[in-house]
């Protein structure tokens, strides 16, 4: 009798330290395990969204607090297309007005960053950005020869993707970045089709089917 008793005494013990130690190592990330539904939730979780606001400032919201990103020069209308949160750094792509043309570029901590412009080219667009270490990774394309070129930019200097062959708009639309691979997915127009397709460190993969249209 006195050996069961003994046995639940260390099954409780047991339960108790293992919970001791998932909760204090759960609570180095400020999660905690439950809430009063029994539910999983991060206890300083913040949300965040990109966009723009009625006279088209670029803005971002933490946890729906509307923060402006910086003019450093007399623009017109700007917007926040994606965003990224890493330790204490806040990077935002996005793009803005300058005499009627659409300029990439991006936001650390609320100062602007320029990107790079082909040929001193006026018309270039972001619409997704990575980091990976210290180097900032946009995915977005340019305008040449009246066609808009998929292509990505690292540390602000624009970097060429496989669009051979194509002879009408092609479009980066995202991008992801692990150790030495660069992985870019957008599409490209056929004439006919538009085609899904992705980048792997610049080579051209499209995906099926061809024979209609994907995005």
């Amino acid at each position: 009798m006195y050996a069961f008793f003994w046995f639940i005494f260390f099954v409780i013990l047991i339960s108790f330290i293992v919970i001791k130690i998932v909760r204090k190592r759960f609570n180095k990330n400020n999660i905690d395990l439950q809430n009063n539904n029994g539910e999983l939730f991060n206890k300083k979780c913040v949300i965040y969204n990109v966009g723009y606001d009625n006279k088209y400032n670029a803005c971002y919201w933490e946890n729906g607090k509307q923060v402006f990103l910086e003019k450093t020069i007399n623009f017109g209308h700007s917007e926040a297309a994606a965003i990224i949160v890493l330790e204490n750094k806040i990077y935002v792509a996005g793009n803005y007005n300058m005499s009627g043309k659409t300029i990439a570029c991006y936001w650390e901590n609320g100062m602007e960053k320029s990107l790079e412009r082909k040929g001193g080219n006026c018309f270039t667009l972001a619409n997704d950005l990575a980091i990976y270490g210290n180097t900032v990774f946009i995915a977005g394309h340019y305008l040449e020869n009246d066609k808009k070129r998929a292509c990505y930019w690292e540390d602000g200097m624009i970097s060429s993707i496989d669009i051979s062959g194509i002879s009408e708009n092609s479009f980066a639309n995202s991008i992801y970045v692990e150790k030495n691979s660069i992985y870019v997915v957008g599409c490209y127009y056929d004439k006919i089709n538009h085609i899904a397709c992705y980048w792997e460190n610049g080579k051209r993969i499209a995906l099926e089917p061809k024979n209609e249209n994907n995005y």
